[in-house]
């Protein structure tokens, strides 16, 4: 990961990282959700590039995370992440209906396709467990650092991300 990012340069994978929505809030219709924390390349040191790829010095919240997935799962959509569907009333008569809404194109469908497509090379390691595979699937993984909750030897608080899809193999 490093290596993409050094690849990408300081402005191009800043981008990329704010175009798939982090540092900023989703816009989900709930109260207090923040907007993490993504400095710009200018305050960045030498190292910071090798960094961000691997998810250290940015903030993100998990619906961040998951919403960032779910751009590669979508064929490179970034949508508006949404909890309710439809309002029904007591008689099962639709009340009100909210329609999936995309934010941007992130990246093309033929990069998302390239990370969804069956390859050790993108999976990660321990992503696939065989009691946690659904049949005719392949799974996609990313996992965030570990890490530790307080500085105090006493108490061993960890804090970890892993966030998931499936690839359907059928036609």
């Amino acid at each position: 990961m490093a290596k993409l990012g050094v690849q990408l340069g300081d402005q191009k994978l800043y981008e990329y990282v704010r175009r798939f929505g982090f540092g900023e809030r989703t816009g989900i219709i709930l109260p207090g959700e923040i907007g993490g924390v993504v400095h710009p390349p200018h305050t960045w040191s030498k190292l910071s590039i090798t960094r961000i790829t691997m998810g250290q010095e940015v903030a993100v919240t998990p619906l961040q995370m998951t919403t960032a997935m779910c751009a590669i799962a979508n064929g490179g959509h970034l949508m508006m992440p949404q909890i309710i569907h439809e309002i029904v009333d007591d008689k099962g008569h639709s009340v009100s209906q909210y329609a999936p809404q995309e934010i941007r194109s992130v990246a093309s469908k033929e990069a998302t396709d390239a990370i969804r497509t069956p390859s050790s090379k993108w999976s990660a390691r321990g992503a696939r467990r065989p009691s946690l595979t659904l049949p005719g699937t392949k799974s996609r993984a990313r996992r965030g650092p570990r890490r530790s909750m307080t500085r105090r030897p006493a108490c061993r608080c960890t804090k970890s991300t892993f966030v998931s899809f499936s690839v359907s193999c059928r036609g």
